[in-house]
Order: C-alpha cells, then structure tokens, then sequence
C-alpha cells in the first residue's frame, strides 16, 4: 500500500525559472538539502526516460529515472533504486503551475512504499510520512534560497559559499 505526502509552495518567481530548476535533471544538488552529487546516468539530458543517481551527504546513492513528462508543468520521477532507504517503491510527482508572471505554484507529492511488510506499513504511518513531508518541504526551501541567491544549497540546507580561485 502506498503512503502519500504533498506540499504546496508558492515561488514569487517565475513558473518558468522554478521548471528549469527542476527540469535541470543532473542539477537537484544543487537545492537538495541531502544530496551531494547527481550525475546523469543515461543519454538523455532532460525529459521522459532521464536518469541520474543521487549522491548523498554521509553515504548511499539513489537512482532515478523521469517517468512522467510535461515540458513546463509536470514530472514524475520514479526511484528505479533506493539505495540505502527502507523503500520497495517510491516516486515524487512535481507539478509547476504559473500563478502570474513573476509567481508560481508548486505542489510536489511523494508516494511510497516501505519495505518489511506490515512492520514496514506501521513504520510509514507513525514516521515516514512526516520524514518525507519534512523532506519535501526542505527541498522546496533549498529551491527558493537556490533560485533567490544563485548559491548552491549543500548539507542541511546551508547555502555553499562561492569558491573564488
């Protein structure tokens, strides 16, 4: 059985701005709070069929592919595998809807399923669905620190200071 979680966030940034963010496959890093690298792993550099892996701060990768593909409004993105995370199946579908010429909407909503079971089933109940929706919300925070400062969101959120050489 699948367990769900969705946040709302308004951008007072451009639809278009906030889609390019996302639809930079290989560029999640760079407003992930937990993922430290995300390398494309296929052909494709966007759109339906892309994949990455997600590299995450303290260890572990997670795989991905886009499964679901609206240029400018919609994606879904399966989690093909989840690494080290107690997931039989998982995929965020992330919606971008422009609520004016320099204001978005974005509803970003994660389905998953837990592994081990109905042990599994109680554990999403009482922790997991808040987990992710805590998750959700942070990266959607990454996003818009990310898309006000141009600086790349690293460990817990904190904004990496530029490197000047």
């Amino acid at each position: 059985m699948m367990h769900t979680t969705t946040v709302q966030r308004r951008f007072e940034v451009s639809a278009n701005r906030v889609w390019a963010a996302f639809d930079d496959f290989g560029g999640i890093h760079n407003f992930h709070p937990m993922v430290e690298a995300s390398p494309l792993t296929g052909g494709e550099s966007r759109g339906l069929g892309c994949e990455r892996e997600c590299h995450m701060y303290g260890g572990g990768v997670v795989k991905e592919r886009i499964t679901h593909y609206e240029p400018g409004r919609r994606m879904t993105v399966n989690i093909i595998d989840a690494g080290p995370f107690p997931l039989r199946q998982a995929a965020a579908d992330i919606e971008v809807v422009p609520k004016g010429p320099h204001a978005s909407l974005v509803t970003f909503t994660m389905a998953f399923e837990p592994k081990f079971g109905a042990l599994g089933w109680l554990m999403a109940k009482l922790i997991m669905v808040r987990q992710f929706h805590g998750l959700v919300g942070q990266i959607l925070d990454g996003l818009a620190t990310h898309l006000d400062t141009g600086q790349r969101i690293g460990r817990k959120g904190i904004p990496v200071p530029v490197q000047v050489s």
